[in-house]
C-alpha cells in the first residue's frame, strides 16, 4: 500500500487524472490516467521529483522538486515549450492551450495559445501568490487579497467584482471563476449557464474552493462538500456520507455531438423498452409502444420521456457557435430550457399533430 498521498487532480477542462504522492520520482508517481489521444497522460521519462501537478484537456504541466517546469502532451501553441525564462518557479497552472508559471519573485509568465491575450500579464504585476488558468483566461491572487485576472471575457470571466479583497484562495473553471475569502465564505463570477457562479445561500465554513467545467465546489471545515452547477453526470450530486475530505478538485463536462448524443437517446429507449416486454413485439408491438409511452430516461443531460404522439419531451440547450482557446469553432451554452415538446409551447388544440402508428409489416 502507497501512503503519503499528497493531492488528486482533474482537468478542470477536460478529460484526465492524476495522483501526486510525496517526495514521488516516476517509479512512485505520480500517476496519471484518463484520455491520452496526445500523450498528456504518458509522463515524461526525465520528470523527476514533483511537488506540483496541473492538467489542461491536452497537455500537462509538471513543476519539478528543483524548480523545473515539463511540460508534454499536443503542442499545437507551444504550450509544451516552456520559456527559458521560466525558472524559479513556485506554482504552474495549464489552461487550454497555454500554460501559466507563477515566479518565486512573485512575478508571471504566461506561454502558449494567445488569441485572447491570455498570454498578456498585466504591466506591474509583481506581488501575485497564487495563478489559476481556465479555458482562455488567467486569475491571479495578490498579496493584498485581491485578484486580478485577463484573457478572455465573454462571459464576464475577467470582471472581478468590485470592492473584492480578503480573498485567500482563486481557481479557474472553464469560464468561470471562484475563489475562498478569509471569512469562510466563497464568491463567484463569469459563466452561469448552469448555476456554476450562483453559491448556495449561507454557505460558511469554505476552507477550499475548485472551479470546473461548468460546476463548482467548495470544501467546509467540517469536511463536508457542497457542489452547486451542472449534474449532468452526477458531478454536483455529492456521495452522501462524505464527511472527512482534506481536498478538493473539479473536473471538466465532456460535450457530446447533437447526433451522439439524439442516437445514444434513441437507441436507449428502444433497447429500455425492449428489455420491459421481454422482446415480445407481438400484436403490432402493442406491448413495445406502451413501454415507450411510459418509458422516462435518466440521461445525462436531463430526464426524456415521450408525449401521447411519442415525441419527445426533455431538456434543451440553446447554443451559439464562438471561437475557443484554440481559434476553432465549437459551441457555447447560453441556456437551458427543461421540459420542451414538439408544440414548443402552442395549446394542444391548436397543434395538428398526425399519426405515429406503425403500419403493419407484410
Amino acid at each position: 500500500m502507497r501512503a503519503n498521498v499528497r493531492v488528486v487532480a482533474a482537468a478542470a477542462v477536460l478529460s484526465s487524472a492524476v495522483m501526486q504522492i510525496e517526495n514521488a520520482s516516476v517509479a512512485d508517481g505520480p500517476f496519471l490516467w484518463g484520455s491520452n489521444q496526445n500523450s498528456e497522460s504518458s509522463l515524461p521519462p526525465n520528470l523527476g521529483l514533483v511537488r506540483q501537478v496541473s492538467l489542461s484537456e491536452r497537455f500537462s504541466l509538471a513543476l519539478g522538486n528543483d524548480g523545473r517546469v515539463i511540460a508534454w502532451g499536443i503542442n499545437d501553441y507551444g504550450q509544451c515549450n516552456v520559456p527559458a525564462s521560466v525558472v524559479g518557479v513556485q506554482q504552474v497552472s495549464a489552461g487550454a492551450a497555454f500554460g501559466v508559471a507563477l515566479l518565486n519573485d512573485q512575478r508571471v509568465i504566461c506561454w502558449g495559445a494567445n488569441n485572447f491575450g491570455q498570454c498578456n500579464v498585466p504591466a506591474g504585476l509583481t506581488d501575485a501568490v497564487q495563478v489559476a488558468a481556465g479555458n482562455a483566461q488567467v486569475a491571479a491572487r495578490r498579496s493584498n487579497g485581491t485578484v486580478v485576472c485577463w484573457g478572455n471575457n465573454n462571459q464576464g470571466q475577467c470582471n472581478v467584482p468590485a470592492g473584492l479583497n480578503g480573498v485567500t484562495q482563486v481557481d479557474s473553471g472553464a469560464n468561470h471563476i471562484v475563489v475562498q475569502k478569509s471569512d469562510g465564505t466563497a464568491v463567484c463570477w463569469g459563466d452561469n449557464a448552469f448555476g456554476q457562479r450562483t453559491v448556495p445561500a449561507g454557505l460558511t465554513g469554505v476552507v477550499q474552493v475548485a472551479g470546473g467545467g461548468s460546476h463548482t465546489v467548495a470544501l467546509k471545515s467540517d469536511g463536508t462538500v457542497r457542489c452547486w452547477g451542472n449534474n449532468g453526470f452526477g458531478q454536483s450530486a455529492v456521495p452522501a456520507g462524505l464527511t472527512t475530505a482534506t481536498a478538493v478538485s473539479a473536473g471538466g463536462y465532456p460535450s457530446p455531438s447533437l447526433f451522439a448524443l439524439v442516437y445514444y437517446t434513441n437507441m436507449k429507449a428502444a433497447l429500455d423498452a425492449l428489455d420491459q416486454v421481454k422482446g415480445d413485439l407481438s400484436g403490432g408491438q402493442a406491448r413495445y409502444r406502451d413501454a415507450l409511452s411510459k418509458l422516462e430516461l435518466r440521461m445525462p443531460t436531463g430526464t426524456v420521456r415521450l408525449d401521447a404522439n411519442r415525441q419527445a419531451i426533455g431538456t434543451t440547450f440553446v447554443t451559439e457557435v464562438v471561437k475557443d482557446s484554440r481559434g476553432e469553432l465549437t459551441t457555447r451554452v447560453l441556456r437551458k430550457v427543461d421540459n420542451v415538446d414538439q408544440m414548443l409551447g402552442m395549446k394542444k388544440e391548436e397543434f395538428q399533430m398526425g399519426s405515429r402508428d406503425v403500419p403493419a409489416c407484410p
